[in-house]
């Protein structure tokens, strides 16, 4: 009896048993437990929301990157400027230099034609080294083209010369490090062939944004007044060829 007695002192009143549970004796002091499992202390105290993070604006610079269509344009080509080394007699604008003249006409227009007749009397006149070509060596230079235009060995369209019977006309970009013509300086036929090209690359392309492939080509760093204008009468002129089809604001080349 007395042992039996003992034995329920030491086990505690109502037969609790006096083990404290491993999750209990993790909770911190003065914590009370609540119903589902979470102490009042942690209740009342909501963990806190980090506040969402604005990106910082940065100012990002695009560069304009010419398509590479992967496909070698063979409609195009380097313009390559005649230089011929003359050793002259006469003076440029008399009847005596006109046979040497003659021989570096017939170079220069085969090798750029069709050229302007302000760049035939330029290279004449740097073959000479002559600084600047007043009206005299003008005209005299400009006989001996249309001399040679009368043999036919040249024609000459408005005021271009080119070699007779040129078949194959490709448009041409300046070299790397060489002299850009003027638009007045190409002729409208080889304009034609760029203008034409360039769409068929990139069928439904706006009209601005040909006029500015066009620039691109032909190495004009700027979009004058004078430039656009030549260009959009270029495009209108296409479009009534019936070499250019799509509506009044896109452009699309018409395979023939």
């Amino acid at each position: 009896m007395r042992e039996a007695v003992e034995q329920a002192v030491a086990q505690g009143p109502l037969g609790v048993s006096s083990a404290v549970p491993a999750e209990r004796a993790r909770e911190r002091p003065g914590a009370e437990p609540e119903a589902d499992g979470v102490t009042t202390e942690e209740a009342g105290t909501l963990p806190a929301v980090p506040a969402p993070r604005t990106q910082a604006h940065i100012e990002v610079e695009y560069e304009r990157v010419p398509v590479d269509t992967g496909v070698e344009r063979t409609w195009s080509t380097p313009y390559r400027t005649a230089s011929v080394v003359v050793h002259a007699r006469h003076e440029l604008h008399t009847r005596g230099a006109r046979p040497a003249v003659r021989k570096m006409l017939t170079e220069a227009i085969e090798l750029e034609g069709p050229i302007h007749e302000d760049l035939l009397v330029q290279r004449v006149r740097e073959a000479w080294g002559v600084q600047r070509a007043g009206h005299r060596i003008r005209d005299n230079v400009l006989e001996v083209a249309r001399g040679l235009v009368r043999t036919g060995q040249v024609a000459r369209e408005d005021s271009f010369y080119d070699v007779s019977g040129r078949k194959t006309l490709k448009a041409r970009t300046p070299e790397a490090g060489g002299a850009v013509r003027k638009i007045m300086h190409i002729a409208p036929a080889e304009r034609y062939v760029a203008l034409y090209e360039l769409a068929a690359e990139c069928p439904g392309m706006s009209h601005e944004e040909l006029i500015k492939q066009a620039c691109e080509f032909f190495g004009w760093r700027r979009t004058g007044k004078d430039i656009r204008d030549c260009l959009a009468a270029d495009i209108d002129v296409l479009h009534q060829r019936g070499r250019f089809g799509g509506g009044p604001e896109f452009v699309s080349a018409v395979r023939l």
